[in-house]
């Protein structure tokens, strides 16, 4: 179940940010939203968006916000 989870988290990773994230990263990352106490405006949801902000060490706004722009980009908005 990790691994089909992790492909999808990766696949929804490439399709909203164009990079992707280790099975290392993903393995902290879920750690973390277990322990459930946000830190450093990382939200403990587990969610793609989520450990993107995990992985890159920046907040879950930031890394929305990224999302969002490159949506408006790709799609001329």
């Amino acid at each position: 179940m990790d691994q089909e989870i992790f492909n999808f988290f990766n696949k929804q990773i490439k399709k909203d940010f164009g990079k992707t994230a280790s099975k290392e990263t993903f393995a902290k990352f879920a750690s973390y939203c277990a322990e459930g106490i946000e830190k450093k405006g990382v939200k403990p949801i587990f969610n793609w968006i989520n450990l993107y902000a995990f992985g890159l060490g920046i907040t879950t706004a930031e890394a929305d916000r990224l999302r969002i722009e490159r949506y408006k980009q790709e799609n001329a908005l």
